[in-house]
């Protein structure tokens, strides 16, 4: 009696190991290799019986190889992974393999889309792109969103994506703000109040027709075809390959494009793995022109003043001065120098020989005491002229203390609560109140140009580092237009700025070069902060913040800018 209870017991744990959203797929994939060997009397499964088992296409042959794997393991204790021969035979068959992977539809798609087509009739696909753009969700993942999944935060929705295909909770913000004259936020809702209150079920989604919600929910099928339909009305070819996993790669795309890192796309899309998440990815155009300049010193040694969409926030505007072919040829041969008397390091037989041969290498004493202020201050510009602080060590901030006031100064007691709240885990994310008063006091006032479509744009560029500004050779300064793009009036355009449109390049004034400047400026310390660059005191830090704060405001005046 015991041992068949012991049996049981097993049996459930074995049967625990199969996957529950896929048990049946399992199931039914390892019955039909059991009818398969039952009808050529094989008795025993072995190497060479998998490999005579199935003749298909390479992503058919390594999803059923895992399948039979997981159940071959379960049902008779065979250790598939240890057949080399199959392993080899089905990475040979993936050689020269291309999935057939969903188009995409890009930023300026989704805009046009959003702002032609009529509610009447899209209220529902435009939420849906909405969500699933956003959410980077599948279509089984918009079919089971719940009205309890959605919370209305006033500034911003939050939606909660649960019971996702990998196990993985995740949950993502829109933001209220307006898209080409479509404000996001005041779509959703205005589908959200449509529902009707007899509804019994809480999906979210609910069909729609003729500008009233109805009480059926939507299936997953239809959001399948949700992507298509959308191609159809943008007359774009090929819509039929807009299938439903279209708005998952178009939120990694849009992403990959602003320069995000694979980590932050990982955490976007719910990804446990770096290759699958780069999977998603279309090759964007962006990082290849970062890594072409990179390649070929572009932008390096030319009296620019560009944006490296490496920095962090993205917006910073550098100024560099020209370097000429002499002293690229003098840094080269200082980095071989180095190079050589950094290889005597490994040969030191002793400490006194480590610290000598290092404060030659470097031109600074190993254990040299420092002085703790970060250089951060005192007239700093930056990502422009120096570098961030020293250190990159990150140390921990405990903040009990107040920020003092300075004399003829006084501390906005809200503000400086919502400081020291951000301080202890600083995040640049628009939800945040901090960060979120930054920009409807300071940014967003700032960054506002009679030319709205252009500004939409600026202010995009500025975030995502595709933002460069240079200053106009004198010689062509008699030349140059003399109207600015963002004020759109008369003005004398000393500076020319792009954002990342190829060759498209606009003529700006000194107000709005001044004031994008301030902008990037202000971003930058706040990511120098988050990066953990600056180990300033937290007084020096608040009032620091305040200087940059009123240098934006300054620059939207038109007057100078404080040190």
């Amino acid at each position: 009696m015991e041992n068949f209870e012991l049996e049981d017991a097993v049996k459930e744990v074995m049967d625990g190991i199969l996957p529950k959203k896929s048990r049946k797929i399992y199931e039914a994939q390892y019955d039909t290799f059991v009818k398969w060997c039952c009808q050529r009397k094989l008795e025993n499964v072995n190497e060479d019986v998998l490999l005579k088992s199935k003749t298909l296409s390479s992503s058919t042959l390594w999803a059923h190889y895992s399948m039979l794997k997981t159940m071959l393991n379960v049902k008779r204790n065979i250790d598939v992974s240890k057949f080399y021969k199959l392993s080899a035979f089905l990475k040979r068959k993936s050689e020269g393999y291309k999935p057939k992977n969903p188009k995409v539809l890009t930023l300026d798609q989704i805009d046009k889309f959003l702002l032609e087509v009529p509610d009447k009739d899209f209220l529902m696909i435009k939420v849906a792109l909405i969500f699933g753009v956003a959410g980077a969700c599948r279509g089984k993942e918009l079919h089971q969103l719940t009205i309890s999944d959605v919370t209305d935060m006033d500034h911003a929705l939050l939606v909660n994506v649960r019971n996702t295909k990998n196990n993985v909770d995740r949950n993502f913000i829109i933001n209220n703000s307006n898209k080409n004259g479509i404000d996001l936020i005041e779509v959703c809702r205005k589908y959200m109040a449509l529902r009707k209150p007899e509804t019994t079920h809480s999906k979210f989604f609910v069909r729609y027709e003729k500008s009233q919600c109805t009480v059926q929910a939507i299936g997953k099928n239809t959001f399948g075809k949700i992507p298509q339909k959308v191609a159809e009305y943008l007359n774009l070819p090929n819509s039929t390959l807009y299938t439903g996993h279209c708005f998952r790669r178009t939120s990694a795309s849009l992403l990959a494009d602003s320069g995000a890192s694979i980590d932050v796309w990982k955490r976007h899309g719910g990804w446990k793995s770096a290759s699958v998440a780069e999977g998603y990815i279309e090759n964007s155009i962006n990082t290849k022109k970062i890594v072409a300049d990179s390649i070929f010193g572009l932008g390096v040694g030319n009296s620019t003043e560009s944006a490296s969409a490496h920095q962090v926030c993205g917006s910073a505007v550098s100024a560099s001065s020209a370097s000429s072919t002499s002293s690229k040829n003098n840094i080269l041969q200082n980095t071989i120098d180095g190079a050589n008397r950094l290889l005597n390091i490994v040969n030191c037989s002793n400490l006194c020989d480590l610290v000598q041969t290092w404060a030659c290498f470097t031109g600074v004493a190993l254990f040299a005491k420092k002085h703790r202020r970060s250089p951060s201050h005192f007239n700093l510009k930056y990502g422009r002229e120096n570098s961030p602080p020293e250190s990159p060590v990150k140390e921990v901030v405990h903040i009990t203390c107040e920020v003092e006031s300075k004399e003829g100064l006084e501390v906005d007691p809200e503000f400086h609560k919502e400081f020291l709240v951000w301080r202890q885990k600083p995040v640049l994310d628009k939800v945040d109140p901090f960060v979120q008063r930054i920009y409807n006091e300071d940014i967003n006032l700032c960054l506002r140009f009679n030319n709205k479509e252009l500004s939409r744009k600026v202010s995009s560029a500025v975030e995502t580092g595709t933002i460069l500004i240079e200053a106009v050779s004198d010689k062509t300064k008699a030349m140059f237009p003399k109207k600015c793009a963002l004020l759109d009036v008369p003005r004398l355009c000393f500076y020319r700025m792009n954002i990342g449109e190829s060759d498209n390049w606009y003529s700006i004034s000194q107000l709005c070069r001044n004031r994008i400047i301030a902008v990037c400026d202000f971003l930058n310390y706040l990511k120098y902060i988050e990066r953990g660059l600056v180990k300033s005191s937290v007084h020096d830090v608040y009032w620091e913040i305040v200087r940059l704060r009123k240098n934006i405001s300054l620059a939207r005046l038109g007057l100078s800018l404080t040190s």
